[in-house]
């Protein structure tokens, strides 16, 4: 009896955990659960939202780096210095990774959900 109370308690306090977006995100990057949920759903809308932080936080690094290029400042005594990472800065900026933000995003994204799921009793900081 107080078993299937307790559990009845929990099942009406936990059913909606997996509406919240802090939870499933938690979930997702946790590498013993990654994509363990119980509605399909909710698995393919967390890791489309993975998918677009991770886009974001392509696209903001890409930003700081195009800024970080842009403003070097050549030091007024050091001119042979100066042309040497002008050059260097002109040859990287034409360097880029391949494809979108958002495609990189669904690779990376995508590389992760395939690396080996820990089993539970392992701890996921190690």
């Amino acid at each position: 009896m107080c078993r299937q109370d307790l559990l009845a308690e929990i099942g009406t306090r936990f059913s909606n955990l997996e509406q919240s977006r802090t939870y499933t995100v938690a979930m997702f990057l946790d590498p013993r659960y990654k994509l363990y949920f119980e509605n399909e759903n909710i698995a393919d809308a967390t890791k489309k939202h993975i998918v677009n932080l991770v886009t974001a936080m392509i696209n903001e690094s890409e930003r700081n780096q195009s800024a970080a290029s842009t403003s070097v400042s050549p030091s007024p005594g050091k001119k042979s210095n100066s042309l040497l990472w002008k050059h260097y800065n002109k040859q990287m900026h034409n360097i880029r990774p391949a494809g979108t933000a958002n495609s990189r995003a669904i690779i990376e994204t995508q590389k992760y959900l395939d690396d080996t799921v820990l089993s539970p009793d392992q701890n996921p900081l190690e």
